[in-house]
């Protein structure tokens, strides 16, 4: 058998896919006006988002549960976990000054 430890210090293939999509989306937006845009950013934000969302179901919440297989924390956890980034968007929300539409 032969030891792969080469592989260990490549960075995950989500991480590659993430800076090569904002490279190409970024040559795009400098090509047709100089500025990143709103929009731009929009999209940009909803792939990190994806992406993190992708990693926590695909490699934190199995691992966590092969640590607690009588799942004492994990679920109360995750609960938990929601409730605060909910909160935080309420709070936000609130916070933010109204639009007028202007």
């Amino acid at each position: 058998m032969q030891n792969h430890d080469c592989y260990t210090s490549l960075p995950p293939p989500s991480l590659v896919h993430g800076v090569w999509i904002f490279k190409f989306y970024a040559h795009i937006v400098v090509a047709a006006g100089g500025s990143i845009s709103q929009f731009a950013y929009g999209v940009l934000f909803g792939l990190v988002a994806g992406m993190m969302v992708s990693i926590c179901i695909k490699e934190l919440l199995p691992t966590a549960m092969r640590y607690d297989p009588k799942d004492a924390i994990v679920t109360y956890s995750v609960v938990v976990g929601m409730a605060i980034m909910a909160l935080s968007l309420v709070l936000f929300a609130l916070a933010s000054p109204e639009d007028d539409g202007e």
